[in-house]
């Protein structure tokens, strides 16, 4: 199996098995996969980063996360339309990080790119642009047939993605992020490199939230930090500055937000992380059960 088919044989065996133990993969090029090769009734999809990966939806199969690492404000749009337009959901949860806001972003983001420029086009023209070659055809796996004798139980030790997008964190889990808990400051200023406030991005943001909210209920999660990391942030850090922008947006367009970047806020213990920016599914529990 050549390399660049990997995410394929992964997404074949995530439908087959219902779970793919965590490896290191193109989990936006996984995500394509998942998205035109979900045949199931999809009420609620959830677009955010790895702090939106602990919703607690483990055994429900009508809810589909299909949030990516790291995921900038090309990722949100990319996914959340490439999925609204599959499945046309009763609702629409967006994790909201505040790096996203940020003009100097990443481009992890671009295996989504001709996503991206068609969400852009149908978000400011209301269209689809036929002009832009669509993915979908080079996405499409071999016709697969669910079995109950197909399936093992996983082993849990492992760090596990099952079918509906639920990450399931086993013993081995977050080595690297105790690493990094010896700095709050790099793990603080994570997304913030030579940080400028993206006026084009907040502009994209509102039509978004704008086009969902036509058509389907639409609520923000605000995914927590740690105290122990949010208690060293200045009066101006992003992070801060950022949530007043965002709740300033979803008041302007009536939308729910839920959680936010203050774990006081959300009653989530600092025994309820993963490490100091990454909530586990008891504290994504509380803020989930709010909705």
């Amino acid at each position: 199996m050549r390399a660049e088919d990997f995410e394929k044989k992964q997404a074949i065996q995530l439908f087959h098995s219902g779970y793919i133990y965590e490896s290191s993969l193109d989990d936006r090029k996984l995500i394509q996969y998942r998205v035109y090769n979900d045949a199931e009734t999809i009420n609620t999809i959830a677009v955010g980063s790895s702090r939106l990966m602990q919703l607690p939806i483990a055994n429900n199969d009508s809810i589909r996360n299909f949030s990516v690492a790291g995921a900038d404000l090309e990722d949100i749009v990319s996914i959340t339309m490439m999925s609204e337009r599959k499945f046309d959901p009763q609702k629409v949860i967006i994790g909201i990080d505040p790096w996203i806001l940020n003009k100097n972003r990443g481009d992890r983001w671009k295996t989504l790119n001709k996503e991206y420029r068609l969400a852009l086009f149908e978000l400011s023209k209301g269209a689809k642009d036929e002009k832009i070659e669509h993915d979908e055809k080079m996405f499409q796996l071999p016709s697969i047939k669910y079995s109950s004798s197909d399936y093992s139980e996983p082993d849990l030790s492992r760090n596990i993605l099952y079918r509906n997008g639920y990450r399931h964190l086993g013993s081995t889990a977050s080595i690297d992020f105790l690493q990094l808990q010896e700095n709050i400051n790099e793990v603080s200023n994570y997304g913030f490199y030579k940080y400028e406030q993206d006026q084009n991005a907040l502009r994209i943001l509102r039509m978004l939230l704008s086009k969902l909210s036509s058509s389907s209920e639409v609520v923000i999660i605000l995914s927590p930090y740690s105290q122990k990391l949010y208690s060293t942030l200045q009066d101006n850090h992003p992070i801060l500055v950022n949530e007043n922008l965002i709740r300033d947006i979803s008041k302007e367009l009536n939308i729910q937000i839920y959680g936010s970047y203050d774990p006081s806020l959300t009653n989530c213990l600092e025994s309820e992380f993963n490490d100091l920016f990454h909530p586990n599914s008891s504290c994504m529990g509380k803020i989930y059960s709010n909705y």
